[in-house]
């Protein structure tokens, strides 16, 4: 037995996987655990139960729905005086005797200890394998080889034997000899169909082992295996050893259909081994003439069982002699008969698991390229859109050159500024590696840097700063955002310095530190703890009419801004102020899961820290 303890269950930190590679790891573990041959229970670190296999929950006596969340204390008879003491001690592997129904069982129990990241024991693992069998053969060969050496011993310190004496000794040594060496033969034979079927995942090299070491073991010249299509009523060999001719030579048809075999079909439905000679009374036609067909004098039929379900059928064919098979050659053939099924299972297992990884990598692949597709007709869209919004825009100015009117010119370059605050969004998106959302402090600082230069030839120079974090938007809040900051701005640049408010400074003043612009307008994206975004448009200028409700305005513009922001869900202030205007605009933005319906509503992102 092993002095170390088992390594801890935990992935580590660098190769830990993706959620999709968990995903799949996950359901292949589920379905591999599930078919194990072996008992598997999961304990959290206060011994509740928190999965068991199917072979487990037999052993336990509860079915998983009954189990799972209840202490193995409560449910396991054996638990508190046979296994819980073994929790506790450095080893890991021990040999126990466990009540399975009405019987006692051996049972070789191997301890996982499951820790987290920290190092802490979140719980263990309990995997328990059935070596009653093979336990027991062991015990035989060890007794028999204390009686040989007590004979030998007795012999030596008593009196000379006679001939008589030393002749039976002889034979019963011969007799004891050959048992061992039957014994031997047997636990080797156990021994390498448990390797193999354990071992590997080739189903061809499982089978072909099993075959041959169940032909070895019983003395016979064929052995083969077949499995159990149920839907269809018929069997199928799977795999062979022996001699050729097994089918009744080249050509045989290698699938049955058992409604001709009524015998066969009896070993599989009983469950329960069979055998048959050439000499036997009362054959049933269908088997007699195998027999003929195979050229065999015996035959031996044995279920194959997984986990208490019938998977295929082994036969086993004497051609020498009409011999019957022993109860004890019969146990042991049962045995290995029921590891080639535990083979074919894993094996098929195996299989489903591999199809099933190929299926998804193949559905993400498709995934991929599917919004690969989207992503391209997305970002086409998003540039239609910007360039029928640039032909109107061009269209506007190509109109304004034939006004005269002042007041038209003003309404003509509201209404292109207003598209080509529009435009702007979709052009950033189509740019923008993601198109689900727009980088609003870009977009911010160059719709401010647009509009000032609009008006900078029928207004005031005006000196500019823009302060914007790192905010992303969708584009169901970027557009109205992006209207509610071109009103703003607008509105400053048209009202807030009228011509006759003093001399004005060329706008590389902003650059002079010691010197305060007399023209100003400040523009301000901030976002904080409480997932709230706050836009800010101030100026210095003359400041806003105290007689004026800037809520029931007149004016397009500031009607306009309070309809946006009613659409945004957030709230417009009026922050007096000795000099200038200051407007501040507030409005929600969540990543929070459980705030998802005011996420959808008002299409708002922010960009992670």
């Amino acid at each position: 037995m092993s002095k170390h303890p088992a390594k801890p269950a935990v992935w580590p930190k660098t190769l830990c996987p993706t959620r999709q590679q968990q995903a799949i790891l996950s359901a292949a573990h589920a379905l591999v655990v599930d078919r194990l041959s072996d008992g598997v229970i999961v304990l959290d670190a206060h011994n509740r139960i928190l999965g068991l296999n199917p072979v487990a929950q037999k052993l336990i006596g509860s079915q998983a729905a009954e189990a799972v969340g209840q202490s193995v204390q409560t449910l396991w008879a054996d638990w508190r005086d046979t296994i819980e003491p073994l929790c506790e001690m450095p080893d890991t592997h021990h040999q126990v005797l466990l009540n399975r129904g009405d019987e006692q069982r051996i049972y070789n129990l191997r301890l996982f200890t499951l820790e987290d990241e920290q190092g802490l024991n979140v719980g263990r693992v309990l995997v328990l394998s059935d070596v009653t069998e093979r336990t027991l053969a062991e015990q035989t060969r060890q007794r028999l080889e204390a009686e040989v050496t007590g004979q030998e011993a007795a012999r030596v310190a008593g009196p000379p034997p006679t001939k008589a004496e030393l002749m039976r000794q002889i034979s019963d040594l011969k007799q004891t000899q050959a048992e061992l060496l039957r014994r031997n033969r047997e636990l080797l034979s156990l021994q390498a169909a448990t390797i193999a079927t354990t071992s590997s995942l080739d189903l061809h090299f499982v089978l072909d082992t099993v075959t041959w070491e169940m032909a070895s073991l019983l003395g016979v010249e064929g052995c083969a295996i077949f499995e159990w299509n149920r839907e269809a009523d018929t069997i199928t060999m799977i795999a062979e050893y022996g001699s050729a001719g097994w089918r009744g030579g080249e050509g045989a048809v290698e699938v049955m259909d058992l409604a001709h075999h009524p015998l066969i079909k009896r070993v599989l439905v009983e469950r329960c081994a069979h055998q048959i000679t050439v000499g036997q009374p009362q054959m049933e036609p269908a088997e007699a003439a195998y027999l003929r067909q195979a050229n065999a004098k015996s035959l031996l039929m044995l279920p194959m069982v997984f986990q208490d379900r019938v998977v295929g059928l082994v036969e086993m064919k004497d051609d020498r002699t009409e011999r019957l098979f022993t109860d004890h050659e019969i146990s042991l053939a049962q045995l290995l008969a029921n590891q080639a099924a535990s083979a074919v299972e894993n094996a098929r297992l195996y299989q489903q698991a591999q199809q099933e990884i190929a299926e998804r990598l193949r559905a993400e692949e498709q995934i991929k390229a599917s919004l690969k597709e989207k992503e391209v007709l997305l970002k086409e869209i998003h540039h239609r859109v910007k360039n029928n919004l640039q032909v109107i825009f061009s269209l506007l100015s190509l109109q304004s050159e034939r006004v005269q009117d002042p007041s038209a010119l003003d309404l003509l370059r509201e209404s292109r500024n207003r598209i080509r605050s529009m435009a702007l969004i979709h052009e950033k998106l189509y740019r923008s590696r993601d198109l689900a959302q727009v980088d609003f402090g870009e977009y911010t600082r160059s719709l401010v840097a647009f509009l000032v230069r609009s008006y900078r030839a029928h207004a005031r120079p005006v000196a500019l700063q823009v302060q914007a974090d790192d905010v992303f938007l969708s584009i169901d809040a970027a557009v109205p955002c992006g209207l509610i900051v071109n009103e703003l701005v607008s509105n400053a640049l048209k009202h807030a310095f009228p011509p006759d408010r003093g001399k004005t400074l060329d706008e590389k003043a902003v650059t002079d530190e010691s010197k305060e612009p007399m023209d100003q307008i400040c523009v301000e994206l901030r976002s904080d703890d409480h997932q709230r975004v706050t836009l800010t448009v101030a100026d210095n200028g003359v400041g806003f009419p105290s007689d004026l409700n800037f809520r029931n305005a007149e004016s397009l513009g500031l009607q306009l801004v309070n309809t946006l922001v009613q659409q945004l869900d957030g709230t417009l202030e009026l922050i007096p102020r000795s000099k200038g205007t200051t407007f501040k605009v507030t409005f929600p933005a969540s990543q929070d899961k459980d705030l998802e319906p005011i996420r959808k509503a008002n299409g708002v992102r922010l960009k992670p820290h």
